[in-house]
């Protein structure tokens, strides 16, 4: 399992033999103190400025443990659209907007459908890895369509107020 994990990283030629879990805790206690940095630069950064120290905040939260886990296409896809999500509704809220009236279901909706695109003209999948997007898609649209029917074709769709 180690050396799979090092192999994954690329860096099973550079751990002598015996020294692989030592290897591996250096590297995940290398990413906390990062992630203690981003964390601490976002609690003592300016308010205005706390918005671009939220992105990398959470990349680290969703994509941290991925160091050591396999991930699939469709994970990672569904991966940046949530952390697009999550930044886009600390953003509409930062900049003093109502982050209630924007559909965040939507956005990761968006967001995955775009990430995918790129997985699609990038990779070719298998069948299964085509499935488990189409999984990741619905899941997305599920989610959505609720939010876009209240939030977006309801009442709630009149962000402006009326004219």
């Amino acid at each position: 399992m180690r050396a799979g994990m090092l192999a994954r990283l690329q860096l099973s030629v550079y751990a002598a033999p015996g020294w692989s879990l030592v290897v591996l805790t250096g590297i995940w206690t290398a990413f906390l103190l990062v992630s203690r940095a981003i964390f601490r630069l976002f609690n003592y950064a300016p308010l205005a400025w706390r918005v671009f120290a939220y992105l990398p905040l959470h990349a680290t939260k969703y994509f941290g443990p991925l160091l050591f886990l396999p991930i699939h296409p469709a994970g990672v896809a569904i991966g940046l659209a949530q952390i697009v999500r999550t930044w886009s509704m600390y953003a509409v809220r930062r900049a003093g907007g109502n982050e209630h009236a924007l559909s965040s279901q939507m956005v990761r909706l968006t967001f995955f459908l775009a990430f995918s695109a790129v997985i699609f003209a990038i990779t070719a999948l298998t069948r299964d890895e085509a499935f488990l997007l189409a999984l990741a898609f619905a899941f997305c649209l599920i989610r959505a369509v609720p939010e876009v029917g209240k939030k977006m074709l309801g009442e709630a769709a009149q962000l402006g107020g009326s004219t």
